[in-house]
């Protein structure tokens, strides 16, 4: 059995104009520390036949204010993290614009527990986690101090018939994000053109003490902007294997 569900991110959650940090105040300890984190595992596990994940991300345009890029093969970060896929995309920076991403979400394992999905966006990563997630394959890579929550969507319980588990059943999740080119101008302006991102899963019980122990994490992605055309093959490297000036001013 699939439930599908589809939701549209609001104007609060523009891409790249977050709403509120994420997990700046949630626990870095790991379970054996007893800092609030249940000793029972997750209802539902995530094994390498259902993993948990971003299927997709496609820009959905209807001007040509905003256009999708070619990545050229092979190109990708020269260090770790290096991000399972790039989205490079090109914008006019003097035609204000809202256009869309879509995401779509590789199908998730039902549950009989309510849970939320989070998407995270950060212009800095870190070469260590910097949250214990002990139960996620794919840890968080992107740094907390940088790290926003760009949206989340509540994912309902499967209820299930008698004689049948839930965890049989499924949710195929898709949503949209606003993309304002005004921002991005800015943004890049700003010295800052690389931007990753991450998905999270979490019982939502969870989510509201920020406990993180049982979270479930993607892969990254990225995104690339780039003013008025598309960037040369050297240009897209360069920028990719170079950090963003926010990154610099960190505390």
């Amino acid at each position: 059995m699939k439930n599908s569900v589809t939701k549209n991110s609001t104007a609060a959650c523009t891409l790249l104009l977050a709403t509120s940090s994420a997990f700046a105040g949630g626990p870095t300890k790991s379970p054996s520390s007893g800092a609030g984190i249940p000793a029972t595992p997750p209802k539902v596990q995530f094994t390498k036949s259902t993993p948990f994940g971003i299927n997709s991300i496609t820009l959905e345009s209807t001007g040509k204010q905003v256009e999708s890029c070619d990545v050229p093969k092979g190109v990708t970060r020269r260090h770790d993290p290096k991000p399972s896929r790039i989205l490079s995309l090109a914008f006019n920076g003097k035609a204000k614009q809202s256009v869309k991403l879509k995401f779509d979400m590789l199908e998730i394992p039902g549950s009989q527990e309510q849970r939320v999905l989070i998407l995270l966006y950060s212009r800095c990563l870190s070469n260590t986690p910097q949250i214990q997630t002990p139960n996620s394959k794919q840890k968080l890579v992107l740094d907390k101090r940088d790290m926003e929550v760009m949206a989340n969507y509540p994912v309902p319980a499967v209820s299930s018939a008698k004689g049948n588990r839930a965890s049989a059943a499924s949710t195929k999740m898709s949503f949209d994000v606003n993309l304002d080119t005004g921002f991005l101008a800015h943004q890049v302006n700003a010295g800052d053109d690389t931007f990753y991102l991450q998905a999270a899963l979490l019982p939502k019980a969870d989510f509201e003490k920020q406990n993180y122990s049982n979270v479930q994490l993607s892969k990254l992605e990225a995104i690339q902007i780039t003013p008025n055309t598309c960037p040369t093959d050297a240009a897209f490297s360069q920028n990719l294997n170079s950090d963003n000036k926010s990154c610099k001013k960190l505390p």
